[in-house]
């Protein structure tokens, strides 16, 4: 549907709030009517009698009809209607007052006595057309505001402005006879806005549709009539230029016609809508206005518009009486109008029909029944007490004691049985919750609580349709299950509470929030015919919604219903949490044990015990940061008393690392046992990383090879981006070990590594390591490697690793590993471990 312009819609807001101030204005004059001198009838602005009289006036009973015109007063020519009016207000209730008329050619004479409007005349005459002006405005006004992007919400305001001109100027003849001239506007008006409601509503149809403009055109036909019409109409009586009045008469009967034509012509294309639009909604909105449009105009079309078309005019008396209490029923249409415009999805009204027939024929039975057991059991009473002639009272009330007794189960029985056939059947709240408790207890599944709850709710409430939203992790309401509708599973809404508040608040009125924010439901409402939600909250969370068609016994919900229905809900939220917290347990059982066997797998890739090498004190920690570690150390004793030692880090921490080291470690195995040689084993394990692990992102990997012989008293050692090891002396000196640049395993394929060799003595010590030790840091951010400002200000190394080692290097290799991790963890403080740590001492013995 295209959205009307913003400069549209303010437009129409200016002429609705225009069209109230002018009513006030009016309103406000006439007020002033009451208990003062008229002449005994209601006359038009061209010096003729009222369509609109009381038959209990004077004038009436004297026998003055609608469009008489006013010749002379008294012997005195009016020319207009303040001259007329100033005559007689200063003469004193009950002064007679001789009138000269014409009525179809000829003249008469009448006496009308003067007298003063009561009250109950004044409501009857004139607010019978201005307070129906006034609910049909407001009527417009309401689902203009609410709905202003619905294109039948501005036609349906532009015909109850017309509504609201065509009171004002029509009484405004006896107050202020400011607004007279807008009367050629308003009248012709009211058929165009006809016609153009007819053409959006309940939907735009095609022509509409392919060219927007087409359903403005019948106002260029009253544009045209009332432009016509303005250039001789005049509030002055027909004596001063005759052939004015008549072709003020001719265009008043032109605009009679063209009212009845956009009456008809809006009766026609609702009654045409109600079996040919395209949705079903749109057919039940139709019909709903039908009969609305029934209710309102029939009246005024029987006794006003047939009599003036084909009696000559409506009569005063008794019919022109009837004629203002027609105008109070027109207020049923604009009603039904709006009724339709904010409520998309409404009771199918053949089926309302259809079951009260049924429900009346039934009725009448159950009377028929009851009279046929009264008689029966009177002529059995007859026939026990022998009396023939007729009855008595203790005759009667035996019979009547009878019959009430035999007829109560039995009008209950029948009861029951209709109650069930329209849906309509009680429940018992207490006993409803315990069969549902009970259901829900036996099933643990969400798809098993959803089937309970829509089958606890079809048994009691008897929806038309029920439908199940639940939050997913992204937090959207999804589709998850549902009864008689079909909702595609990409369907999803965005309410939080207060918005399911406000839409709960509108139950039952018709009238949706118009709220930006509430869009998505309002639009969901309209789409699927939601008539009420009832939220699955959980713990103050908004965790789903359950939505509810109208019923099918064609009543409202009422509190109890909500009630049953709420509770229902609390009770399956409960169960969709706990559903969703056992599921939740479940995994984690399942992935703590398959993390601990992943761990268990991982701890038995690293060495079990240090081997024994002679002439070697060894020892070795690692720590992983997570679960799984990247981190990697390896002991392998060689022939000749020689000790291989490996020493990597995987990029990154966690399950991707773990398989990397896994990969290395398997690897390095297979390597070590075949060649141990430095060049053979590092460039086998970067050719193997680069052909197995495609993304360079998850395979760089540092990693450092040594092998140590000590009965040469001397390390060959090779690093591929790794620090390189710590050599320290038994003196307590410590150094790092050169080591050439070199390319972690996984960045080049052709990357090469030279191998070093460095000596040691009895005493002297190897640290191996990874960074997880040297970038440590303490709670202050300083790193357990960094540059620190000395006494001067310049920035110097800091090695704590080496200034440890460098003041244990006199103790066992256990007790310097123990002294590294203890001041490590000093440094550290708090300060949660961002890094796997791993590190291996060698010591060499005397």
């Amino acid at each position: 549907m295209t959205r009307p312009q913003p400069h549209v819609v303010l437009a129409l807001k200016i002429l609705a709030l225009a069209c109230l101030a002018l009513w006030i204005a009016e309103a406000v004059a006439l007020s002033r009517l009451p208990f003062q001198v008229f002449p005994g009838f209601r006359y038009e602005a061209t010096m003729d009698v009222s369509a609109i009289n009381d038959a209990a006036w004077n004038g009436p009973k004297a026998g003055l009809q609608q469009y008489d015109r006013i010749l002379e007063v008294d012997g005195h020519e009016f020319r207009t209607p303040a001259e007329f009016h100033a005559y007689y207000s200063a003469r004193p209730a009950g002064t007679l007052i001789n009138y000269k008329m014409w009525r179809d050619g000829k003249t008469y004479e009448k006496h009308v006595a003067t007298e003063t409007l009561s009250l109950g005349a004044w409501l009857r005459s004139y607010m019978s057309l201005m307070v129906p002006a006034l609910v049909y405005l407001i009527v417009g006004m309401v689902p203009f505001w609410l709905r202003p992007e619905h294109k039948a919400a501005g036609a349906h305001l532009l015909m109850t402005c017309s509504v609201v001109l065509f009171g004002v100027t029509n009484n405004d003849i006896d107050a202020l006879h400011w607004f007279l001239p807008l009367f050629v506007l308003a009248y012709p008006l009211l058929g165009s806005a006809m016609l153009h409601l007819a053409l959006v509503f309940p939907e735009p149809g095609a022509l509409v549709q392919r060219k927007p403009l087409a359903e403005y055109w019948p106002y260029a036909v009253a544009a045209a009539m009332a432009a016509a019409w303005a250039l001789f109409f005049r509030p002055e009586s027909y004596l001063v230029d005759p052939r004015r009045y008549e072709l003020h008469m001719l265009m008043y009967n032109a605009a009679n016609a063209w009212v009845m034509v956009g009456f008809l012509g809006l009766l026609g294309a609702v009654a045409f809508k109600t079996w040919r639009s395209p949705g079903e909604t749109q057919r039940r909105q139709a019909r709903i206005a039908l009969i609305g449009a029934a209710c309102a105009f029939l009246p005024i079309v029987v006794f006003w518009g047939l009599p003036y078309f084909f009696l000559g005019g409506a009569q005063v008396g008794v019919l022109g009486e009837i004629v203002y209490y027609s105008y109070l029923a027109a207020i049923v249409f604009p009603v039904s109008i709006a009724y339709a415009i904010l409520r998309a999805q409404l009771f199918d009204i053949r089926v309302v029909v259809k079951r009260t027939v049924t429900y009346a024929i039934v009725t009448g039975a159950l009377v028929g029944v009851y009279f046929l057991l009264g008689a029966a059991v009177r002529g059995w009473a007859d026939i026990i007490f022998g009396i023939k002639s007729g009855t008595g009272p203790l005759e009667n009330l035996i019979a009547t004691g009878a019959v009430a007794a035999a007829f109560s189960p039995l009008a209950n029985w029948t009861r029951v049985r209709v109650d069930r056939l329209f849906d309509r059947g009680d429940y018992d709240v207490g006993a409803v919750l315990e069969r549902y408790g009970k259901r829900s207890d036996e099933v643990m599944e969400p798809a098993a609580q959803f089937d309970a709850y829509m089958d606890v709710a079809d048994q009691t409430v008897h929806p038309q349709h029920i439908s199940i939203f639940v939050r997913d992790k992204s937090g959207l309401l999804t589709f998850r299950a549902a009864r008689r509708i079909d909702i595609p599973p990409t369907y999803v809404a965005m309410p939080d509470q207060h918005e399911l508040i406000e839409l709960r608040k509108a139950e039952g009125t018709g009238l949706l929030a118009g709220r930006a924010r509430t869009a998505p439901l309002v639009e969901g409402r309209q789409t699927w015919g939601f008539a009420l939600y009832i939220p699955l909250v959980w713990n103050g969370e908004v965790i789903g919604r359950v939505n509810f068609g109208p019923k099918r016994s064609d009543q409202l919900y009422t509190e109890r219903d909500r009630q049953l229905l709420g509770a229902m809900a609390h009770r399956l939220a409960d169960k969709l949490r706990i559903a969703d917290m056992l599921q939740v347990a479940v995994a984690k059982a399942r992935l703590d044990g398959e993390l601990a066997t992943a761990q268990a797998i991982h701890a038995a890739m690293l060495p079990s015990r240090r081997p024994e090498v002679p002439g070697l004190d060894l020892a070795s920690a690692s720590k992983t940061a997570v679960e799984f570690g990247g981190d990697y150390y390896d002991l392998v004793p060689l022939d000749g008393g020689r000790l291989a030692i490996a020493i990597g880090d995987v990029a990154g921490k966690g399950v991707q690392a773990a398989m990397v080291m896994a990969m290395t470690k398997a690897a390095f195995s297979t390597l070590v046992k075949a060649d141990p040689g430095i060049d053979k084993v590092m460039q086998g394990l970067n050719q193997m990383i680069c052909d197995t692990i495609p993304d360079r992102t998850y395979r760089m990997t540092t990693f450092c090879y040594a092998i140590v012989d000590p009965a040469r008293r001397e390390m060959t050692y090779a690093c591929a981006g790794h620090p390189p090891p710590l050599r320290f002396r038994s003196a307590g000196t410590c150094e790092s070990l050169p080591a050439p640049g070199a390319f972690p395993f996984g960045s080049n394929r052709r990357s090469r590594y030279q191998a070093m060799t460095a000596s040691f003595e009895p005493g002297d010590g190897l640290v191996f390591y990874t960074d997880g030790i040297t970038e440590a840091a303490g709670p202050d951010g300083r790193a357990f490697y960094d540059y620190v400002p000395d006494a001067t200000g310049a920035e110097v190394e800091r090695d704590e690793l080496a200034i440890v080692v460098g003041h244990h290097a006199a103790l066992p290799a256990d007790a310097v590993k123990d002294a590294v991790l203890r001041r490590l963890r000093e440094f550290t403080g708090k300060a949660e471990v961002a890094d796997d740590v791993t590190m291996v001492v060698v010591k060499a013995l005397a």
